[in-house]
């Protein structure tokens, strides 16, 4: 776009104001993601801004002297992308200003600012894989955002990590992260451009801020949003971890990872794998050994304990349904995961309020619980509370959680009821907690600190308990959990706030329980708040955690700081010569409801782009004098039963991308766009086409390489996004946005082309 182009020249006048020597890499790219063979291949025109300051080393023995400092300068459609990614762009402009002020580095250090990544690492595919320079690279640092606010932390590092981590933490001062941050990112489907270079077998890490999750690619991510606390630090990362290991004479070749992780008092903490196992399995032995001890003593029986499995099932169940239902009981035509439609948007707004909720929720429900089944479950409690947030659920649209909430929770909580062997919740947490432990020490052993620790510390506490004889009533008894707690304390409270940051806005419900189990590790302590009410402490905790957060997620608020995603596009049929306003959706009484009327026509999704499910809201309005996409026949050629065609493909309009979609009739055999290959699947889908993505159409076009069977006319689809509107589109409010990953502020041009 225009103003891509403004930001590239923009970033190069800065590199070349240092002295740098710049250049731009402009490549095409085709890429298929690897872990979803259905989606379509996408072709992109990237050009990449490169700069290097020469370092004063000698070449090493594999070549592999330089060091990679990379951001991207793309950004998401209407997205300004202040955070993601220009916060990291700046940090690295920052960090060539001040190292090329400075004497010559050790290493060569390349900024590389990609471009693309947004589309699917396009520009570090370029980079990487077609660039001779990619051949010395040895070292990557990447910056990335997911946000406007929040710690810039080190979420991701490359594999056998051990030197990775020990230089880091001497490279940055108070670094952020942790091992088990990386080892959930590696199961997760996200991507950077740190993946292409791990791909490539290149070292690195990866830095990113991920609070302020409403602003995330939308066009609230302005840098009038973006915290500049976030940003300082962001850029003192990239100059720290840039100017330690560009001086660092010796890039090591270490197998093995690490565990590392901040210890709240002590700084970062980190250790081999290998301990970590050993810690583990320690831990897990003392735990079961212990267990052993104590039930053979009589102290816990397996019936009770039993019992108390039932009760935390019921608690996660049930604290997992109070949020699902009062979600779901807003939400309308927003994304699950991106609400900016519903009353989560509002409840976002609210920073760090929510987690507050979660957490008075959970332990008022634990305590009122734990009086209930001490005193005994009264028939009433037993349906009235499921009921009650099942009936929620219905009126909410949802009916998954109300049917486990009847066909669960009811029979747990009657036999819950029946019976003299009350419900142990405790000694029940902290067997499922060794569980748990089990599973991830075999699945992520560096991930297993946030386990294990917190465990050892409780058992450790348990232990002095049992053989010194404390009493319950006791000063000693107190005294001795609450030094046990201590651990836990240190280690939960900085992930509680990190998982919150990264899902609890999004999944509260999922939040909850997370919550649970942590209140369960020290639930003696815990109890004490409910001692000798009656249950009223735990009603009086829910009340304070349930009714503002229904108050809030009831009251929509939208404004000009978080306003409500509205989808509006328009569309040109080439075809018919008519034009029409459209959007997949609104909410009645908002500003589109308004403009599009109760009676709008609704239209199949197909009639714009075969094989695309759903339908979608129009308004009818004069045809817009645009030019569409030029496809002209350059090659014409049969031999041996297949035809061979050469064509040029131009956008007048200079869109954003365009969708060229192939009839499967007759078969294609072969593709290529602008020479590179593109793979072409055996088994083409029902709808009778296939579809490929070409982002950043050159100015003079490109060209397209097609082989079919001979026989019968080749019948192409072009569908053009263009992303702006007219310019006689209706204004938005304040309080309306385009909605996040839609066709939002776009103009589709589509045709049908037939090459007899």
């Amino acid at each position: 776009s225009a103003a891509t182009h403004e930001v590239r020249d923009y970033i190069v006048r800065y590199f070349e104001s240092l002295g740098l020597t710049t250049a731009i890499q402009k490549a095409t790219v085709v890429y298929h993601h690897p872990s979803n063979a259905t989606n379509s291949p996408l072709v992109g025109y990237v050009e990449n801004i490169i700069a290097r300051l020469p370092g004063t080393a000698s070449p090493s023995a594999d070549g592999k002297n330089d060091l990679v400092l990379m951001a991207h300068y793309d950004s998401r459609e209407n997205a300004p992308g202040a955070g993601d990614d220009l916060s990291g762009t700046a940090s690295v402009l920052e960090t060539a200003r001040v190292l090329s002020a400075q004497a010559p580095p050790v290493h060569d250090v390349i900024f590389l600012i990609t471009d693309g990544e947004e589309m699917g690492v396009l520009g570090a595919q370029a980079f990487f894989r077609q660039h001779t320079m990619a051949e010395h690279v040895g070292l990557v640092l990447n910056f990335e955002a997911r946000g406007s606010s929040g710690e810039s932390v080190l979420f991701e590092t490359s594999e056998n990590n051990s030197w990775l981590v020990d230089h880091v933490i001497k490279a940055i001062p108070d670094l952020s992260g942790d091992s088990l941050t990386y080892e959930v990112y590696k199961i997760m489907p996200n991507d950077t451009d740190l993946s292409i270079s791990k791909g490539e077998g290149i070292p690195g890490l990866n830095f990113a801020f991920a609070k302020g999750l409403f602003d995330y690619h939308a066009i609230t991510d302005s840098s009038a949003n973006l915290d500049p606390d976030t940003l300082a630090q962001q850029a003192n990362n990239a100059l720290f971890a840039t100017r330690y290991f560009a001086n660092l004479t010796v890039w090591e070749q270490v197998t093995g990872d690490k565990t590392f992780f901040q210890t709240g008092i002590a700084g970062m903490a980190s250790y081999s794998q290998t301990s970590a196992v050993i810690l583990g399995v320690v831990v897990l032995l003392s735990g079961f050994v212990l267990f052993v001890m104590t039930l053979r003593g009589g102290q816990i029986q397996l019936r009770s304990i039993g019992k108390g499995m039932m009760a935390l099932l019921a608690v996660f169940i049930f604290s997992h349904g109070i949020f699902q239902a009062v979600v779901g009981f807003q939400a309308d035509s927003g994304s699950d995961f991106y609400p900016h439609s519903d009353g989560l948007s509002w409840l976002v707004a609210l920073g760090n309020w929510p987690l507050l909720a979660y957490c008075l929720i959970t332990l008022g429900g634990l305590l009122w619980l734990d009086h209930a089944l001490n005193r005994g479950l009264k028939y009433s409690e037993v349906v009235a509370a499921p009921l009650l947030i099942a009936l929620i659920g219905l009126a909410s649209g949802t009916w998954q959680v109300p049917a486990l909430l009847v066909v669960v929770v009811v029979p747990l909580l009657a036999i819950l009821r029946s019976g003299s062997i009350r419900a142990d919740m405790w000694v029940a947490s902290l067997v499922l907690w060794w569980l748990l432990a089990l599973l991830v020490l075999v699945a992520a052993p560096n991930a297993s600190y946030l386990l294990m620790w917190p465990l050892l510390s409780i058992l450790l506490g348990i232990a002095l308990i049992r053989f010194r004889q404390l009493s319950v009533a006791g000063t000693s008894w107190l005294v001795t959990l609450l030094v046990a707690s201590i651990v836990p304390l240190l280690l939960f409270t900085p992930f509680v706030i990190t998982l919150y940051i990264l899902v609890g806005q999004a999944a509260p419900q999922a939040m909850m329980g997370v919550v649970a189990l942590i209140v369960l590790l020290g639930w003696p302590l815990f109890r004490l708040l409910g001692t000798n009410n009656e249950g009223k402490a735990g009603v009086v905790l829910l009340l304070l955690g349930i009714v503002p957060t229904v108050v809030f997620m009831t009251y929509q608020h939208f404004d000009a700081r978080h306003p409500r995603g509205e989808e509006l596009f328009f569309a040109v049929d080439v075809d018919e010569q008519k034009s029409y306003w459209g959007s997949r959706g609104f909410d009645d009484e908002a500003w589109l409801g308004e403009f599009f009327g109760p009676e709008a026509p609704q239209v199949k999704w197909e009639q714009i782009v075969p094989g695309f499910d759903g339908e979608f809201i129009t308004r009818a309005t004069t045809l817009s004098e645009l030019m569409p996409a030029r496809v002209s026949v350059k090659r014409d050629f049969e031999a041996n039963g297949k035809r061979e065609i050469n064509m040029h493909l131009e956008s007048p309009s200079n869109a954003g991308y365009i969708n060229v979609l192939f009839a499967t009739e007759p078969q294609i055999l072969s593709l290529s766009v602008n020479g590179f290959s593109v793979d072409v699947p055996t088994e083409m889908s029902d709808s009778g086409w296939w579809r490929l993505r070409w982002y950043g159409l050159p100015e003079n076009g490109g060209e397209i390489a097609l082989t079919t069977h001979a026989g019968g006319p080749i019948k192409l689809r072009i569908v053009e996004v263009d992303r702006e509107l007219p310019p006689d589109a209706p204004r938005r409010p304040i309080d309306s946005m385009p909605e996040l990953y839609s066709f939002s502020e776009s103009t589709l041009i589509f045709q049908t082309i037939i090459i007899d």
